[in-house]
């Protein structure tokens, strides 16, 4: 019995009494148990596979090499580095801009500029950059935030890192370490940066700190649009079209479907002007809209023609509308 199921070994037989004359096959035994319990062991060069898991008690296993394949055990090191899409933050590196905020463009508190991200006591940011990744400068006394909403923000650790100098704060309360752990206390949460420069933002989930990792366009945009979305794309005839309505009631009425499910029942926003088509009449604005988390009903009054399917475009590019559901 080379060992005696907790790893320990244990001679067999009787200790031998000096003197006395060693029975020949007692010793093979006893060797041949140690030769059994030395071929369970592992043999530091490499040349011994473990028959069983290997439970370290507690214990780490140091100084690991990088794996190369695919059965390898990857380090620490290498974990840090992969790139994550578990991240929190939406537009985290400003790419989604359909505000079209211009750089250095003063704003009121609270009022949005690149998507997801406004300034919570007024004033302007400038950025560098394109559609690839933008920089943030934010000045000081100015405060940039991101509410993330509550039905992402589950309590618990989560790793908090950003590029660039701004210093960061977690519910306009606590200041974060750039690359370190926090603890997210649960329900909605805001995220703000000041007097600084700000890119690749990143909120993870764990205490495992992991670098950005840009996700694909569209999806970024499309996550965006569940708190804002702006349409003023023109068509073939260099405008853009509401959509196609019926006349009820004297009443031009339609209805736009929000490119995805909104945060909560959004507010409509309209800018340029309006023409109702074929007649190439003009449309008083605003534009009467009613909106739930899926679909916005709008009309225009002062519609003859009773049952008649009609379209509502803008009178030029310039037109456009939005649905906002920010916070």
């Amino acid at each position: 019995m080379p060992r005696d199921g907790t790893g320990t070994y244990v001679l067999p037989g009787n200790d031998f009494i000096p003197g006395e004359t060693i029975y020949a096959p007692e010793m093979n035994a006893k060797l041949l148990d140690i030769a059994n319990a030395l071929s369970q062991s592992v043999s530091k060069d490499g040349q011994t596979s473990m028959t069983g898991n290997l439970p370290l008690g507690g214990y780490r296993s140091t100084d690991l090499g990088n794996a190369s394949a695919a059965t390898d055990a990857l380090t620490l090191g290498q974990v840090k580095t992969m790139p994550s899409l578990d991240n929190l933050v939406i537009n985290g590196d400003f790419r989604v801009n359909q505000r079209e905020y211009v750089s250095g463009t003063t704003v009121a508190a609270n009022k949005y500029t690149l998507d997801r991200w406004r300034v919570i006591n007024g004033g302007a940011v400038t950025y560098t950059g394109s559609a690839l990744g933008r920089t943030i400068t934010i000045p000081g006394g100015v405060y940039y935030e991101q509410i993330i909403e509550d039905a992402n923000a589950q309590p618990g650790p989560a790793t908090i890192s950003w590029e660039g100098t701004a210093t960061g704060i977690l519910n306009n309360a606590t200041v974060m370490p750039n690359g370190g752990t926090i603890t997210l206390p649960g329900g909605t949460t805001s995220i703000s940066f000041s007097s600084g420069t700000l890119g690749k933002v990143r909120l993870g989930r764990g205490a495992l700190a992991q670098p950005f990792s840009p996700r694909q366009f569209g999806e970024e945009l499309l996550l965006c649009q569940r708190y804002y979305y702006r349409y003023g794309r023109p068509d073939s005839n260099g405008r853009p079209t509401l959509g196609m309505g019926i006349v009820v009631s004297n009443a031009l009425i339609g209805i736009v479907r929000h490119p995805v499910r909104m945060r909560a029942a959004p507010a409509a926003g309209f800018g340029g002007s309006w023409l109702r088509f074929p007649q190439m009449e003009a449309a008083a604005l605003p534009i009467s809209t009613e909106s739930n988390r899926d679909f916005m009903t709008w009309w225009s009054e002062y519609e003859a023609g009773n049952g008649t399917i009609r379209r509502l475009d803008g009178a030029d590019a310039n037109a456009w509308y939005s649905a906002d559901a920010e916070y």
